[in-house]
């Protein structure tokens, strides 16, 4: 019935006086689109297939709703997935330069939805266009690396590398510079480009990787040990190279890789501790646990294999301790050490 509507000669008026209203009424008209977004016809089978008409003035009523409604098309965008994340970024991209710069700094964009990774690298260009300072345009850079980098492909690779390499010169700069209170930004923009360039990058880059991981531990460990931020910055920037160095592929480096990953176990394990087992060092000490299996099972001496199995099975443990309190983090964790476990006791 709705969708009659929408492909009738009164559609676009129906579509656009949706989304035209108060936050309510723009909430219900988007719970309406999301779930029509789910429907067969609204995804082509052969792409260049030419969408059906209510599609089509759908996409123009949240061109219209953008200005009002942003946050409220992003929102729907994640969670009903890709279709509405792809008609939610054509609106975007049929908005005008001045619309959208009028619109990106008050946009809250999830830190992870793959719906909405070609907007967020779209949203990151515009505010690097409207950088003005230079640590408005580093910090720009650095969101863009993540979009593209997660988005893939050579093309986007390029340029997110070219994002990287520009941000962690602009923050070298302003690093070097007394009393180098942009040092901590320089480590994260290093840690940033580190994480993201690697997995997806040619043997160059992951060589990069590995520099940048290299220069934010550096950075890292001269920090105060006092600061209740070190030890878990140190032990990310640890197990950041240590992967870092697994991507490379490089056997020489694997005792160094499994010292990082041990040291940053036993740092998590403390930290666990020192914070009466609280449920964010849990995680992370899980997370790390499985992390050290796989470098272990991947770079380990044959000898090593039972340390291997034991570390995924320690994981586990502590994951199992919070699964009923936080199944919304735990559970996925749970599932992964558990294929984890199973790979091990594949390979006694």
């Amino acid at each position: 019935m709705i969708v009659e509507q929408l492909s009738g000669r009164r559609g676009a008026v129906i579509s656009r006086l949706a989304l035209a209203g108060q936050t309510a009424t723009a909430e219900q008209a988007l719970e309406v689109i999301g779930r029509l977004s789910t429907r067969p016809d609204a995804d082509p089978i052969v792409e260049g297939e030419t969408l059906p008409i209510w599609v089509g003035r759908v996409t123009e009523a949240l061109a219209l709703a953008w200005p009002a409604h942003g946050n409220l098309l992003i929102f729907a965008a994640h969670e009903f997935g890709e279709n509405l994340g792809r008609w939610v970024t054509d609106a975007w991209r049929s908005l005008d330069a001045d619309a959208k710069s009028n619109l990106v700094d008050a946009l809250e964009l999830p830190e992870f939805a793959t719906p909405l990774f070609e907007l967020s690298a779209e949203v990151a260009e515009v505010r690097l266009s409207l950088a003005v300072t230079p640590q408005e345009r580093a910090a720009a850079l650095d969101q863009l690396n993540v979009w593209l980098s997660r988005l893939g492909g050579a093309e986007n690779m390029a340029s997110a590398r070219n994002a990287a390499e520009e941000a962690v010169g602009i923050w070298s700069l302003l690093a070097a510079i007394p009393p180098h209170e942009h040092l901590s930004r320089l480590a994260q923009s290093l840690g940033n480009g580190a994480t993201h360039l690697s997995s997806y990058g040619d043997a160059a880059t992951r060589r990069l990787a590995v520099n940048f991981a290299e220069r934010a531990l550096e950075i890292d460990v001269n920090f105060d040990p006092a600061d209740a931020e070190y030890w878990p910055r140190v032990a990310l920037s640890q197990f950041s190279l240590a992967n870092r160095l697994a991507a490379l592929g490089d056997l020489s480096s694997r005792h160094r890789l499994l010292e990082l990953a041990r040291s940053a176990v036993e740092t998590y394990r403390k930290l666990r501790r020192q914070s009466d087992f609280s449920d964010s060092f849990s995680h992370r000490l899980a997370m790390s646990l499985g992390s050290l299996s796989e470098l272990l099972g991947q770079f380990g001496e044959i000898e090593e294999r039972p340390e291997a199995l034991q570390v995924a099975i320690k994981g586990l443990a502590v994951c199992q301790k919070h699964v009923v309190s936080n199944p919304a983090e735990y559970l996925p964790l749970r599932a992964c050490l558990l294929q984890t476990v199973g790979y091990r006791l594949c390979e006694r």
